[in-house]
């Protein structure tokens, strides 16, 4: 009988176990596809603004999802700036860049963000015209995201930690708003 009985204990033992580690797998499975490309998330923002200083600008980012909460990617910027100031020639120039950045999901909607970002420009086409050089920056913060669908919508608030005289941001603090597909 207590042979009988240590048999039975160690099957039920064995059998919950087996049943509990399938159901992890299942979880697992659904929350992170197989299949590289549906990792893969898209997103950017735009930017235009006009007056004084002329600006338009596109910011298209690609991220690939680890974990549901974890998603590193890279960023490629374009702007184009015109300065239309009184008693000065207008000037314009074309501002390249990329980026590497990481976002980690703290609660479903609210993440924190951290990205290098080098940008290329003519940053003073009154005192030095045609020269170009690179611009760092350093940028950490956060945001809320939105979604509905396949879509999302998100601000994202920066802290410019590397900010300094040639920064090419005004502010130490950046505002973003953009659009997701696979957040």
């Amino acid at each position: 009988m207590n042979q009988a009985l240590k048999k039975l204990g160690f099957f039920l033992l064995f059998s919950t176990t087996t049943v509990v580690a399938q159901v992890q797998t299942a979880a697992e499975k659904k929350l992170i596809p197989n299949n590289f490309k549906d990792h893969l998330v898209y997103g950017g923002n735009m930017g235009l603004s006009f007056g004084n200083v002329t600006s338009i600008g596109i910011s298209p980012i690609v991220g690939y999802k680890v974990t549901p909460k974890f998603i590193p990617g890279i960023g490629a910027s374009y702007n184009y700036i015109k300065f239309n100031y009184v008693n000065y020639p207008s000037e314009s120039t074309h501002i390249l860049g990329g980026s590497i950045w990481a976002r980690y999901y703290v609660f479903e909607n609210v993440f924190a963000d951290a990205e290098y970002e080098v940008l290329n420009g003519e940053w003073d086409p009154y005192y030095r015209p045609g020269v170009r050089y690179n611009l760092n920056s350093g940028l950490v913060g956060g945001g809320y995201q939105q979604g509905f669908g396949g879509l999302s919508s998100y601000v994202l608030v920066l802290y410019n930690v590397t900010q300094g005289p040639d920064s090419p941001y005004a502010s130490p603090l950046i505002i973003r708003v953009g659009i997701g597909i696979g957040f």
